[in-house]
C-alpha cells in the first residue's frame, strides 16, 4: 500500500534577485500510480497566492533570517534535518577530522578584475562587483586537466590556508587551486561559516 502525502512547495528568489520578485511552485506527490485522483492533487485548482502573501501555516527551509537550531517555530536551516536512515559503520563520533570552512565576498575594484592576462570568477549587482572565497582563497582551475596528466601535479599546483603562493603575499584574497587532503576512509566533519558583510546570501551545492 502507497502512503499518500502532498508537499506543496513554493521557492523565492531573495538576495539581489528579490526586487524582481522571481517565485516557482512545486507539488511532491507520493501516491498510487493507479490512483484516479493523482493528477487532480498533482496540477492544483486553486490560483497561486499573490507574491507577498504569507506562507501560512507551513515549513520555511532555509529562509535568510532563519535561527538555526530554534526547534519551537517553523523555520528551519539545512544542519537542522537529519537523515531518514542511517549507516552506523560510517557514523564515527567525534570525527576524525575536522575542517572549518569560511565563506565571503569581499568587494574588489575593475582594475583587480579585469587585470591583464587574467579570468577571475566575480558577482555583480548593479554597481557592486565582488569576488566569493573559502578561507579567503578563490578558486581557479590548474593550467593543465588533473585526471590525464596527473604527472604535471607539483607541490605547487594547491594551495589551502596554511599554503599559499608567493603571489598571494600582498592580497586579501588568493586565486589559486584551493584543495582539502583528506585521509582515505575518514569520517569528517565540515563546518560552515558565513562570513559575509554585504547583503549577499551565500549559496551551497554539494555533490558526492
Amino acid at each position: 500500500m502507497v502512503r499518500i502525502i502532498d508537499f506543496w512547495m513554493r521557492f523565492k528568489a531573495f538576495g539581489a534577485c528579490e526586487a524582481n520578485q522571481i517565485e516557482q511552485y512545486a507539488v511532491l506527490t507520493y501516491r498510487d500510480p493507479n490512483d484516479p485522483q493523482r493528477d487532480l492533487h498533482a496540477y492544483p485548482q486553486n490560483n497561486f497566492p499573490a507574491y507577498d502573501s504569507s506562507y501560512g501555516d507551513g515549513s520555511i527551509i532555509n529562509f535568510p533570517n532563519t535561527t538555526c537550531g530554534n526547534p519551537s517555530d517553523n523555520e528551519f536551516c539545512i544542519s537542522d534535518l537529519s537523515s531518514y536512515v542511517t549507516d552506523a559503520s560510517v557514523t564515527v563520533d567525534p570525527p576524525q577530522e575536522t575542517f572549518f570552512l569560511g565563506f565571503t565576498n569581499v568587494g574588489q575594484s575593475l582594475s583587480v578584475i579585469y587585470k591583464k592576462n587574467s579570468y577571475g570568477n566575480m558577482y555583480t549587482s548593479g554597481d557592486l562587483v565582488t569576488v566569493g572565497a573559502i578561507n579567503n582563497i578563490t578558486f581557479s582551475f590548474p593550467t593543465f586537466p588533473l585526471l590525464t596528466q596527473r604527472e604535471m601535479i607539483g607541490h605547487t599546483t594547491f594551495c589551502d590556508k596554511n599554503n599559499l603562493p608567493e603571489s598571494c603575499t600582498s592580497q586579501k584574497i588568493c586565486t589559486c587551486t584551493h584543495r582539502l587532503k583528506i585521509s582515505l576512509n575518514r569520517y569528517v566533519e565540515m563546518q560552515l561559516l558565513c562570513t559575509v558583510t554585504l547583503s549577499i546570501f551565500m549559496e551551497f551545492h554539494f555533490m558526492s
